[in-house]
């Protein structure tokens, strides 16, 4: 008899695994997949960075990825693509962007009733995302 994790996994291939076929994803990564789902694991920061010279986007492997290694299928968590020069009126405009991206690099999420808690969480956001890409490196 299947456990209940199982007969969910089996669902899960019901639903998609014509799409998966479709998309090339070879089959060792199917399960690993559907874990990574299931338990939202964003991990592709462990091996990628992402760089930009103000026009292009490059990505860029910070180990080996072997295509053998079932957990070499990642989840892209895309909440937000930005230049510099608009990432105050982002963190304004965008509604619920502050708190996430607060809460993503671990920072205080003041009420941005001004300048200066823009200022602030900016400048904190700046200094986080410059530390993680730098320990990543």
């Amino acid at each position: 008899m299947l456990g209940g994790e199982e007969v969910e996994y089996q669902d899960f291939l019901s639903l998609h695994k014509v799409q998966l076929e479709h998309a090339g994803v070879p089959k060792h990564y199917y399960r690993r997949l559907y874990e990574k789902l299931c338990h939202d694991i964003y991990d592709s920061g462990s091996y990628f960075i992402l760089l930009t010279d103000g026009e292009s986007w490059e990505v860029q492997s910070t180990r080996t990825v072997d295509g053998s290694d079932a957990n070499t299928i990642f989840l892209i968590d895309h909440c937000w693509t930005f230049h510099a020069e608009h990432l105050k009126k982002a963190l304004r405009e965008i509604p619920g962007l502050a708190p996430r991206i607060a809460n993503i690099i671990g920072v205080g999420y003041p009420d941005f009733d001004d300048d200066d808690s823009i200022d602030s969480v900016t400048m904190d956001a700046m200094e986080g995302l410059i530390n993680n890409i730098s320990e990543k490196v």
